[in-house]
């Protein structure tokens, strides 16, 4: 099935469920969609409710922009004066930002984070998911009080989005790992320790959750 007709389809199924200016608000949506192929990993949802709140965002976008960060606006499907803020950094910005916070990153082939070294960047595993969220958390932290924008009411919430490749590598191993495979892993004499079984896991959910 063709994009089109997947776009056609939803809209077909939306007229039958939604009023008619709910149903635009979607096909809005879809067709803005197919400029953002991939998700960014973290969203806020703002409401320009009130004047107040619509100055407290539009400085918000302001200082996101400030910070190197791309910065893209969907209306919510909720109420008119909603919408979501998705930001994202290039990745030339998210090591220099992983440099300057000093980071700590997994080394390659190795159990040991040290921190991060833009000059030395082939050491290094890749940027989890969980690793990019946390530093642009830092970062947007450091330059705005979100606590400040949520008692305002102009933020109603952050939200931490989905690395689609991560999410099913997880699923994937999660189905087929067992037990008998971690154990058989990681408490066998004279084996080496390996921790496949758990190491799609500990990349998606943290090692606190990993592990």
């Amino acid at each position: 099935m063709t994009n089109k007709h997947c776009y056609n389809s939803l809209i077909k199924y939306y007229r039958h469920r939604y009023p008619a200016d709910v149903v635009e608000t979607i096909a809005q949506i879809l067709q803005q969609r197919e400029h953002l192929p991939l998700v960014p990993p973290l969203a806020f949802k703002v409401s320009l409710v009130t004047p107040g709140h619509q100055r407290a965002v539009n400085e918000m976008i302001n200082t996101l922009g400030n910070c190197k960060f791309i910065v893209r606006m969907f209306p919510s499907v909720e109420h008119p004066r909603i919408y979501y803020i998705l930001v994202e950094l290039k990745r030339s910005d998210l090591e220099l930002y992983a440099h300057r916070l000093k980071y700590e990153i997994k080394l390659l082939d190795k159990d040991l984070k040290f921190k991060y070294n833009r000059n030395q960047k082939e050491v290094y595993e890749p940027f989890r998911s969980k690793d990019v969220i946390e530093i642009y958390l830092k970062i947007i932290n450091k330059a705005m009080s979100l606590s400040e924008l949520s008692s305002k009411g102009a933020l109603m919430r952050w939200i931490c989005l989905h690395n689609m490749h991560e999410q099913n590598d997880f699923q994937l191993k999660w189905h087929q790992a067992s037990v008998f495979d971690v154990l058989k892993q990681n408490f066998v004499d004279h084996k080496a320790q390996k921790y496949d079984a758990l190491t799609s896991t500990k990349n998606y959910l943290g090692e606190r959750w990993g592990f």
